[in-house]
């Protein structure tokens, strides 16, 4: 028998007690890390007793488990880095659905003199990097006439007041669209009109090992993408793949995303390089295989056979 506590915080595996008492495997599946969110997301002297008691229980529930999933190479690491048991520690990647997000293989590239559209989608928070993409808008609008950036977002209401307050001060009400939080098929529907994906998550420990899903769907969607130039994204998806900014930087972004739009060659090259390597490596077939090979392993079941079922 094999149970799978899918949540954090990661204590709620000791419900599972009794049943790993009487011989049942139990897997973790809490894709982020407690630690490592706690630090991003809060401040103050309560933070390192807070960070403390993450880290204790971080450390039984890897001890506890058979095995912990997590979602990228950076969190793998940092809790290989805590708790040791690198064994125990499986990797599975949050990324795109591509019965929603399919490759438009027919877009065709024209370099873009007025009106670029980029897309953003998701949370709408300090560290997402929001802001840095909204004044960018200004450098870009100046050299590409009419273009707009589209959010698409659950917003946190004071940084939404800060974004609204930039954007009517900055003059730019035409060229940055605030929009609420849609379904995914509708944001697919956005992205086949958009020109970029934009990704400018800000710098911090968490950032730095945490993945984008937003990155993956605008990827397996075939849109080129600008994000910032954060290690566990950048080790997925390398130069050739991704168009990549210093984080936190307006200037850099915005020349980012101007050398596309004026490079047709170069946006169709970056597209067609990081869906290779999306699709080689992390589609959601790929990535479900392996998480049924984790529950296999400790099954005990050695030969697996995979039907195509298309």
């Amino acid at each position: 028998k094999i149970i799978i506590v899918h949540t954090l915080p990661e204590f709620l595996v000791f419900v599972a007690s009794i049943n790993k008492l009487f011989g049942a495997k139990l897997i973790l599946d809490g894709r982020d890390i407690t630690v490592d969110l706690v630090s991003s997301r809060w401040h103050g002297p309560c933070l390192i007793i807070l960070k403390l008691f993450a880290r204790l229980v971080e450390m039984c529930c890897v001890h506890f488990c058979d095995v912990v999933i997590t979602a990228s190479n950076g969190f793998r690491r940092s809790l290989i880095a805590r708790c040791g048991n690198p064994e125990k520690i499986a990797v599975m990647i949050n990324t795109a659905d591509e019965k929603i997000f399919q490759y438009m293989g027919q877009k065709e590239f024209a370099p873009i003199e007025k009106n670029a559209r980029l897309i953003y989608h998701g949370t709408v928070s300090n560290r997402f990097g929001v802001f840095v993409a909204v004044q960018a808008m200004q450098i870009i609008c100046n050299s590409i006439p009419g273009s707009t950036l589209h959010v698409y977002g659950i917003y946190d209401s004071n940084y939404r007041r800060k974004i609204e307050k930039f954007i009517s001060e900055a003059q730019i009400a035409d060229n940055v669209y605030l929009n609420d939080v849609l379904p995914l098929e509708q944001i697919y529907s956005q992205i086949q009109t958009m020109d970029l994906g934009i990704v400018p998550y800000l710098s911090d420990h968490f950032m730095n090992i945490a993945l984008s899903t937003k990155m993956f769907e605008y990827i397996a969607s075939g849109l080129p993408v600008v994000a910032s130039r954060l290690k566990s994204g950048e080790e997925l998806f390398n130069d050739s793949c991704v168009h990549y900014f210093e984080p936190g930087s307006v200037q850099n972004l915005a020349e980012r995303v101007l050398e596309l739009c004026v490079d047709p060659e170069l946006r169709a090259e970056k597209r067609e390089s990081a869906y290779n390597v999306f699709k080689s490596k992390y589609t959601s077939e790929i990535q479900s295989r392996q998480y049924i090979k984790i529950i296999a392993n400790q099954l005990g079941i050695e030969d697996l056979v995979f039907v195509n079922a298309s």
